[in-house]
This record gives structure tokens, C-alpha cells and sequence, in this order.
């Protein structure tokens, strides 16, 4: 447990997302947009609809892939910053409380 874990956001040069899909863990992508910081995933938009490649996420399936990725948006900061902007935009557009209600309106209309 941690006081503050801003503290580890405000240092963290990328976020990674490794989990294998289907095992949870993608709740955290939309955490780390809104704290504003890049996010390096396997998970694709496959599994996680969210995610558009190179625009809001850096994604590799394969360990050299992955560590090309992070070695990306550690050093070229107009592709952090893109990921970083984009991320954040598709937080707030994603998940807004707005969009719960819609999908839950949806599924109780449906069922």
C-alpha cells in the first residue's frame, strides 16, 4: 500500500500492459490514460476495443516488438506526447458516465 500513488504515475516513463487478454487487468489502460501517462500493451484492439495503435497505446504481441515499443515512446517525445494526448482524450470519451448508462440501457432493452 502507498499514500500517494500519483507519486509513481508522475515518474513512470510508460505504463505497461502485459497482462495475458482474458485474465483482467485492461481496467488499468483507462487508469493510466487518465493520469496521463504512455501506455506499452500486448493487448490489441481485439481485446480491448479502445485501443488504436499507434494512436493512444504502442502495442507488440512479441518480446522484441515490446521492447522496441518502449524503447519508442521513452525516447521520441512527439510519440509520447501523441500517445499520452490521445489516451487521455479516449478516457475521458470511452468511460464517461454517460457511455455506462448507454450500454447498460442497452443490455437491459436488449434482454
Amino acid at each position: 500500500f502507498v499514500d500517494n500513488i500519483d507519486y509513481f504515475y508522475n515518474i513512470s516513463d510508460c505504463n505497461l500492459i502485459i497482462t495475458t487478454p482474458g485474465l483482467g487487468n485492461r481496467h488499468r489502460i483507462s487508469e493510466f490514460w487518465l493520469k496521463k501517462t504512455p501506455v506499452v500493451s500486448r493487448i490489441d484492439d481485439k481485446d480491448y476495443p479502445q485501443i488504436i495503435a499507434n494512436f493512444n497505446c504502442l502495442t507488440g504481441k512479441t518480446p522484441k516488438l515490446f521492447a522496441r515499443c518502449i524503447k519508442k515512446v521513452t525516447t521520441d517525445l512527439n510519440i509520447r506526447n501523441k500517445i499520452v494526448e490521445n489516451g487521455y482524450k479516449t478516457a475521458l470519451e470511452e468511460f464517461a458516465p454517460i457511455k455506462f448508462e448507454e450500454k447498460i440501457n442497452t443490455l437491459i432493452n436488449e434482454g
